[in-house]
């Protein structure tokens, strides 16, 4: 019997902010591809492309979704053992109009933004939307987003193995402004909510004894959340 992957925490909230259908989406940096084979499953694109730099982890994909033809047919997925900045978005496209979801987890927030950077330079023209979810670095890679003309589409803060994580849905057509310090993903009757904006407060009064310029104005856009 053909049996679902399990998710983790992390990777179950992502899989569960793809709430629309795509024409292509792309699992970038995919370890070992759960949450692009959890997409293919529920059908969220017409073909999900598995992308990572690791050859090792690229061929472990493909047996994987090879060896289950019934569950991940052939002609819905592809993997890529490539640079993720080299993304193939505009080859990948049969109309003009194609949407894709670029996906790009696990990674810090500075090789995460140059990432979406360099997929957003060779696209400009491209119907794409970004699903991010840095390792660290938020109000960094939110205020490169926003300087980039991203808006907003969902957001939200996930407590997994005693780290907390954003996940931050943008595009260029996206519904919202985007904020450094986020604003909808809140929710201060959450316990973890509260105790995320705790320790990221105390960072920030940690980081001002050292005198670091713009941590005072950072740290007060976090204050002022509460």
């Amino acid at each position: 019997m053909n049996q679902s992957v399990k998710l983790g925490l992390r990777l179950l909230a992502i899989e569960q902010m793809v709430t629309r259908h795509y024409d292509n989406i792309w699992d970038c940096c995919c370890d070992h591809g759960l949450l692009g084979m959890r997409l293919l499953e529920k059908q969220a694109a017409e073909k999900v492309h598995f992308v990572d730099v690791v050859e090792s982890l690229v061929n472990g994909v493909n047996q994987a979704l090879s060896g289950n033809p019934e569950l991940y047919p052939a002609d819905q997925w592809q993997t890529l053992c490539m640079d993720v900045a080299r993304l193939p978005v505009s080859e990948a496209s049969t109309h003009k109009g194609d949407s894709h979801l670029v996906i790009i987890a696990g990674v810090g927030g500075d090789l995460l933004f140059e990432l979406v950077e360099a997929i957003h330079k060779a696209n400009p023209e491209t119907n794409i939307e970004f699903l991010l979810c840095p390792v660290r670095q938020h109000f960094h890679v939110r205020e490169s987003l926003i300087n980039m003309g991203m808006k907003l589409i969902n957001e939200s803060i996930v407590y997994e193995n005693r780290l907390f994580y954003e996940i931050i849905h943008v595009a260029r057509k996206g519904r919202e402004e985007l904020t450094c310090v986020g604003s909808k993903m809140w929710d201060f009757s959450d316990e973890d909510h509260c105790l995320y904006l705790q320790q990221t407060v105390s960072h920030y009064q940690r980081r001002l004894k050292s005198g670091c310029e713009k941590t005072a104005a950072i740290l007060q856009q976090y204050q002022n959340l509460r």
